[in-house]
């Protein structure tokens, strides 16, 4: 795996693993990766930006999760993971609380 892929993988997983959501880490791998999200999405993704997780009820970590992950869907084999296998763990179990 290319040094790209790896920070691109390993970025991922810190955006999920933390207690909140960083619009800062989502747009570096954006540039990182030259992808540019539709500006709708962009907007809403930026107002999230620091709040915690355990501030959002399940459905909308599932949505969070979901967009953020299709956003690098075409990427995913590059990347090594299999994005429907983690969405289809995410609609069954909640994402990280706040650790606090």
């Amino acid at each position: 795996m290319k040094p790209k892929e790896i920070a691109t993988k390993l970025s991922l997983k810190v955006l999920f693993s933390d207690n909140h959501f960083s619009i800062c880490r989502l747009k570096d791998l954006l540039d990182l990766n030259e992808i540019t999200p539709d500006s709708e999405l962009l907007l809403i993704l930026q107002a999230l930006h620091c709040v915690p997780y355990s501030d959002m009820d399940s459905e909308f970590k599932k949505w969070l999760f979901d967009n953020v992950l299709l956003l690098f869907g075409t990427y995913s084999s590059v990347l090594g993971f299999d994005f429907q296998k983690i969405m289809d763990v995410v609609s069954q179990s909640e994402l990280p609380e706040d650790r606090t």
